[in-house]
């Protein structure tokens, strides 16, 4: 049985630029899998990690699309020195969301 996963679109807007003005860009949309449901995760780093509710979600969307990544590319060479740091954070945000 092939394995499920929870489907995700991501958009991100340039709403103005360090000037307050308009910028040109065009939205950005991304999307991508995760077999989590990140939903169930923004809300527990939101109430464990003694971050504000948007660094939370910063942090909690952060590691998951980096760690798609890491997991897509595992063998390039620009990971090397970080799967163990990178394991290590993620096993800290698991102890703090089983409190």
């Amino acid at each position: 049985m092939a394995k499920r996963h929870h489907e995700y679109r991501l958009t991100l807007e340039h709403l103005a630029d360090s000037n307050g003005e308009q910028t040109p860009h065009e939205p950005f949309t991304y999307t991508f899998t995760n077999h989590d449901n990140l939903f169930d995760i923004l809300e527990k780093v939101q109430q464990n990690s003694g971050l504000d509710a948007q660094n939370a979600a910063s942090l909690a969307l952060g590691v998951k699309l980096l760690s798609n990544a890491q997991l897509a590319y595992r063998d390039n060479p620009l990971f090397a020195d970080f799967h163990g740091p990178f394991r290590d954070l993620i096993m800290k945000l698991k102890a703090l969301n089983k409190e």
